[in-house]
């Protein structure tokens, strides 16, 4: 195998990989097929089927990540200044699935994810836990230079995820310090559709989903209390019954979006429309409405045979809720307050070889619920990935998460200024890592 096609094959696994995460600690992550791979026509190196003639393909999805992780937990809580001890943990995760292509209009991706757990509790003998990924079959045509396609399943909408630096994707996004940002902002993999227009460079998506909020990644973000238990994602995830999540919830979305992709710059912005419902079963409860907008843009800048990518992403959020000003939150009545996030991500790559190189990755989510002082979660991660052969690479990182509160005055009114005493744990990771993604 060439330089070149090491170089081009590597690029795509990369993109499609950055994805497997736990859904035993958030609920809701992004998926493998977060970018559909570049030149799927192209007989792939581990076909289990090809047909030159008919363009029909099979092949595996597979990656598999395991290494060591060092976690420090920073004291956080007023007044208290004692050590806290360092975590240790052998990590493992890994995807498995099928994808390719049927003739020349249809194709499909079907992958399933074994959890990795928190701090290694996915280890257990005759148990695991597994998730459904992006699970979809697509059917698209080309008339007159225009593409059209349609993909009906669980499929993630590609306008919904932010940009993000390649090599902090060394566990596929399995930790709260590299995916937290991309949920906040709006990562959209949902039970529904996703259409697609697509000429030269551009693209117009619509993407739609119906059903339990839990039917897509979007509810995470969400804010306010729809019950005792939590909020949108925590209600119907904390009580499941016989498998299934609490019933008589609703959460519908529509997406439009617009892509723009070209050899030395890729943009997208997109628009999320929800109605929630939070109890089905009765007239008496309020809906809820939201929106969220958001804008992303990135460059791919070759320099001295190396390529620099900076990127930049930028999303608002604002959602209706239902009372909150009371022991148990009242879904016959609208609060008068809304709640609200930004959400601020950029960074750098610096591929110096191939993929192999560093890049620096730093968001920050700032959120408000209501009268309530505004919440504010900080995460930084500088990463460097050695590709040794097209498939196979190893990883360091180091990871921080800080997160603090708004203050008060004396009439308890928020006053502007940012506290990292606020009674939650600041955290440092390092990460070393062992990768294959095929």
């Amino acid at each position: 195998m060439n330089a070149k096609r090491m170089v081009v094959g590597g690029f795509t696994l990369l993109l499609a990989a950055p994805g497997v995460a736990s859904a035993q600690e958030v609920g809701v992550t992004p998926s493998t097929e977060v970018v559909q791979p570049a030149g799927a026509a192209v007989q792939p190196r581990f076909a289990l089927y090809y047909d030159e003639k008919t363009g029909t393909l099979v092949k595996p999805v597979l990656g598999i990540a395991g290494g060591y992780n060092l976690e420090y937990q920073r004291n956080a809580f007023p007044g208290q200044d004692y050590k806290l001890d360092p975590l240790s943990t052998t990590l493992a995760v890994f995807s498995f699935g099928l994808e390719g292509k049927i003739g020349k209009f249809a194709s499909f991706h079907t992958e399933l994810r074994r959890d990795p757990g928190a701090y290694g509790t996915s280890v257990w003998e005759g148990t695991i836990s597994l998730t459904a990924m992006d699970n979809y079959l697509k059917v698209q045509h080309t008339i007159a230079g225009v593409t059209g396609s349609v993909a009906a399943g669980i499929v993630t909408d590609p306008a919904s995820t932010d940009f993000f630096s390649l090599h902090m994707t060394d566990l596929f996004m399995a930790d709260a310090y590299s995916r937290t940002t991309l949920l906040h902002a709006g990562f959209n993999r949902g039970q529904g559709l996703v259409g697609q227009l697509n000429w030269k460079w551009l693209t117009l998506g619509m993407a739609a989903s119906a059903g339990n909020p839990l039917a897509s990644s979007t509810s995470f973000g969400f804010g306010g209390k729809v019950s005792p238990i939590g909020t949108l994602i925590d209600y119907p995830r904390r009580s499941i019954s016989g498998g299934n999540p609490q019933p008589g919830m609703e959460l519908v979305l529509l997406s439009p979006s617009l892509t723009f992709e070209h050899k030395y710059v890729d943009a997208k912005i997109a628009f999320q429309k929800y109605r929630v419902s939070v109890d089905t079963e009765s007239h008496d409860d309020v809906p809820l409405r939201g929106e969220l907008y958001r804008a992303s843009v990135r460059g791919k800048i070759p320099l001295f045979g190396t390529v620099l990518m900076p990127f930049f992403n930028y999303a608002w959020r604002r959602n209706d809720m239902i009372l909150q000003a009371t022991s148990s939150p009242d879904p016959t009545k609208r609060d008068p307050d809304d709640y609200t996030a930004t959400v601020v991500s950029g960074g750098l790559d610096w591929n110096v070889f191939g993929l192999s190189g560093v890049g620096v990755n730093y968001g920050v989510v700032t959120n408000k619920t209501g009268l309530q002082p505004k919440n504010r979660q900080q995460y930084l991660n500088v990463g460097a990935t050695w590709w040794f052969t097209s498939i196979t690479s190893v990883g360091l990182r180091y990871a921080r998460m800080m997160t603090s509160t708004e203050g008060t005055d004396t009439a308890g009114a928020p006053n502007g200024t940012f506290g990292f005493a606020d009674g939650i744990k600041d955290r440092d990771s390092f990460f070393v890592t062992m990768r294959l993604v095929l």
